[in-house]
């Protein structure tokens, strides 16, 4: 069962015997103008680096052109690369 505790300044979550802290990891997103190669290869290494830091929540996903806009094309792209993570 999980068990939620609000604590300080980040929430707590159960996942086993021991309380572990949440972790938030920005990734997926791009400074590319357009969805291209640049673009997904910028979110494939940042949300690689989220998993391997062991992020429990990705923030920022499908942001390009420096955060200012947001693109459903680079969300589908985003899914797919953190699934491929995900499963690895």
């Amino acid at each position: 069962m999980a068990a939620r505790v609000e604590h300080g300044y980040g929430r707590l979550h159960r996942s086993g015997p021991l309380l572990q802290p949440a972790c938030l990891g920005y990734g997926g997103s791009s400074d590319s103008k357009i969805v291209d190669a640049q673009a997904g290869i910028e979110a494939t290494l940042s949300i690689y680096t989220a998993f391997l830091s062991r992020c429990t929540l990705v923030h920022d996903v499908a942001y390009i052109e420096y955060g200012m806009t947001s693109s459903m094309e680079q969300l589908v792209i985003a899914d797919e690369i953190i699934a491929m993570v995900h499963r690895w």
